[in-house]
């Protein structure tokens, strides 16, 4: 399963080359326009110098993931759920309790190596956990 994502990403990324500067230059100024109505502008062209550098590293690491032996999947841990350090980072709080909300999803790489399928967390989910009940307390 994964060789053939590995191909057909290949075959994606031939493909996509033909036409990837044109739509690279569509999106960069696309985005300069959209940033110049919600930023002032400084006339220095720091704006277009770091949206082409956004792009450029988006497009890289695209081709990148497409190309890599493992599928990417984006994961939300469920609400009222048990914190599974391994899966989910909770900011500022104890990492013991129950999800009260999931607020960005985590990132996970499912590999085949020898034959054995694995899935390992790239990047772990942000959760808010419930206040403890009054007896609980």
């Amino acid at each position: 399963m994964v060789m053939i994502h590995q191909n057909k990403g290949r075959g994606a990324i031939r493909l996509a080359k033909t036409h990837l500067g044109q739509r690279k230059e569509e999106v960069i100024a696309q985005l300069i326009e959209i940033l110049d109505l919600l930023i002032p502008d400084t006339g220095d062209g720091k704006t277009g110098l770091a949206v082409t550098n956004i792009v450029e590293k988006a497009v890289d690491f695209k081709n990148l993931i497409t190309e890599e032996q493992a599928l990417y999947d984006c994961f939300w841990v469920d609400c009222g759920t048990e914190v599974q350090e391994e899966l989910v980072e909770v900011e500022g709080e104890e990492s013991s309790g129950k999800i009260l909300l999931c607020t960005f999803p985590g990132l996970a790489k499912t590999v085949n190596k020898d034959d054995k399928i694995s899935t390992i967390t790239v990047v772990k989910a942000s959760a808010i956990l419930e206040e403890p009940s009054a007896t609980e307390i």
